[in-house]
This record gives C-alpha cells, structure tokens and sequence, in this order.
C-alpha cells in the first residue's frame, strides 16, 4: 500500500545511517567500480535496522511462498547517476534468493536504472517502481544500472539475501 511505500522511502531517504564506499566486490575486483552508499539493515549496523518496517515487510514476502528461508543479509543501496556497478551474484548457490525491494516513492522510466538480470534465454529488464518487488535466484548475475543524470536523488533499492531451507508441501 502508499503508505508503507512512503514510510520505506522516509525511513531509507531520511536517515543519517548512509555509508559511503559500497561496491559490488572489494579490493582489486572493485577498482573499475564507482563506489556507491548502503545502509546494512541485517546483520545491524544501520541505525534504521530498528524500524518494524523491515519485519514487517520480510513477514508479508515470506507469507506465500512454498518453502521456508533463512535471511543472511539485508542491504540498502544508493545509486546515483554516477555510481556503475558491476554485474555480480549475491550467493553462489542456486538454493538462495534475492528479494529486491525498488524503495523510490516516485519513478519515471526516463530516469533509467533498470536492473539488468542474466537468465538463459537473455538479459531481463526490470524497472524501478514504488513497491515493486522482484525475486531472482542469488546466484543468477545481476547489476543495478544507476539512474541517468536527470534524476537528481537516489535510486535506492532494498535487498534481502536468503537461502531456502525446507520446501513445504
């Protein structure tokens, strides 16, 4: 619903838990990459680790599905149009997913930052949109393509990495 859209948003762009330097890799497999901001919900470090919102939402995305998971990290990204990550995974095995929150409160598809996803049959588009949300195997390559220079904020995107541990019947 808007309101919880518009709470992520305040919660996330409102902060002062930003950090700078995230990249998709560290040490030399970096040094191509622009560093961009974070905000690590889970394991805590960001001082919004504390909002109900992240249980809540973990509650209502988990709600459905036909196995159970385990959460191991949930990372707040900053992009600007400065910041080009690089095509990464976020698990090497293909028993984990990546739940991918778009937290803008507003998107236009003029501004870019569409997240590129590897698949088989080719690459899959996915745009940003308040409160879409997108699952993909952690394993399966993907890059968050920053905005381009009309937009003047954050592209801000909320991910929580897991690995399924028991299917359900």
């Amino acid at each position: 619903p808007d309101w919880f859209v518009d709470h992520v948003h305040d919660t996330i762009h409102n902060s002062y838990g930003w950090n700078w330097g995230h990249t998709t890799y560290f040490g030399e497999d970096s040094k191509n990459e622009t560093p961009c901001l974070k905000q690590q919900i889970f394991p805590a470090v960001s001082h919004t680790h504390t909002d109900t919102c992240w249980k809540m939402f973990y509650s209502v995305l988990i709600k459905n599905l036909n196995y159970d998971i385990k959460c191991h990290e949930i990372m707040v990204n900053g992009q600007q149009y400065i910041h080009d990550t690089v095509p990464h995974t976020d698990h090497p095995t293909e028993d984990s997913i990546t739940i991918l929150y778009y937290a803008n409160r507003e998107w236009h598809d003029a501004w870019g930052g569409e997240t590129l996803l590897k698949l088989k049959s080719g690459v899959k588009k996915i745009m940003p949109a308040p409160g879409r949300v997108a699952f993909f195997q952690g394993s399966l390559e993907h890059q968050g393509l920053p905005p381009n220079k009309s937009f003047k904020g954050l592209r801000t995107t909320v991910a929580f990495k897991t690995k399924i541990e028991n299917i359900k019947n």
